[in-house]
């Protein structure tokens, strides 16, 4: 398994963000982006990948600072979370969410919260996958959106939309 890099503002600059938007076309929306995660990584915001140029990362940070409207505090909120190609079945997807499990309880947070689409939508989380690895669903919207969560204790508030 290809070693898990953690970015920040002190390695963001020379390294690659493994975004969706990160296509030649797009490279100023790239850019905007790490201009984003600069300031968000001030606010506790986590950006984890493996060490290599593929769509394997995961991206979360206080639900507090989200930018969804989930009522969740003390959650951290799972914003983008992607392994692609042939990086699938091989366990990078369980050590990224294990990391992200081990942050939240080491900084007392209930759990993790994110929002999935009722059916697979382009460019959100699986949330087939996610439910096998242990997250409930907390509400589903007639919109096609579902809150899901794991948390890290059973008598932990239930988040909401």
């Amino acid at each position: 398994m290809d070693k898990i890099i953690k970015l920040d503002n002190s390695n963001i600059a020379d390294e690659h963000i493994c975004c969706a938007i990160s296509d030649k076309k797009c490279k100023e929306s790239y850019e905007l982006k790490k201009v984003w995660l600069r300031k968000e990584f001030d606010n506790g915001y986590v950006f984890l990948r493996t060490d290599a140029r593929a769509k394997v990362f995961i991206e979360y940070g206080p639900s507090e600072n989200g930018w969804v409207p989930i009522d969740a505090p003390n959650y951290f909120l799972i914003n983008c979370f992607w392994v692609s190609g042939r990086y699938k079945g091989h366990g990078y997807g369980k050590a990224l969410l294990q990391l992200a499990i081990d942050d939240a309880k080491s900084q007392g947070k209930d759990g993790l919260v994110t929002v999935v689409g009722t059916k697979k939508f382009h460019f959100m989380s699986d949330g087939k996958w996610l439910l096998r690895q242990g997250f409930e669903i907390c509400e589903s919207l007639s919109s096609g959106f579902t809150l899901l969560v794991k948390k890290n204790e059973p008598q932990s508030r239930k988040p909401w939309v």
